[in-house]
């Protein structure tokens, strides 16, 4: 069967996603690291709750910055 190019845009697309969540998943547990702000394993390095529930997990580490404040 030939690939749709809709399909192959999808899979480009969704390649380009997962590069640009690494990157920004890694600056951030860098910064949480080096600031010493804990925060569950769901919500970093490409966690369930990261990828499935991405605002909830904003929230989840928005709230542990401010408690470290």
């Amino acid at each position: 069967m030939k690939i749709p190019k809709y399909i192959d845009k999808l899979l480009e697309k969704r390649a380009k996603a997962a590069l640009d969540f690494a990157d920004a998943d890694s600056q951030l547990v860098e910064w949480l690291d080096k600031n010493k702000i804990k925060v569950g394993s769901d919500h970093i390095s490409s966690g369930a709750c990261s990828l499935l529930e991405p605002y909830s997990s904003i929230d989840y580490i928005r709230e542990c910055i401010s408690e470290k404040e």
